[in-house]
């Protein structure tokens, strides 16, 4: 439990999955580093498939 409280319905955990939580009505910001050159992300056959910081994973 990350957040100190389950929050998954175990006969259904697909409904609402991620709603519960200690984060409501808090603001928080979510950032990710990958100290990688800009080539590695623009050219063919690199590791992130030409796709841009912009539209990667987050």
């Amino acid at each position: 439990m990350a957040c100190g409280q389950e929050t998954v319905d175990l006969k259904n955990p697909e409904i609402n999955y991620g709603t519960g939580g200690l984060l409501h009505g808090k603001q928080y910001i979510l950032t990710s580093s990958w100290n990688a050159p800009q080539g590695a992300f623009t050219l063919p056959n690199e590791f992130f498939k030409e796709i841009s910081v912009e539209n990667g994973p987050l």
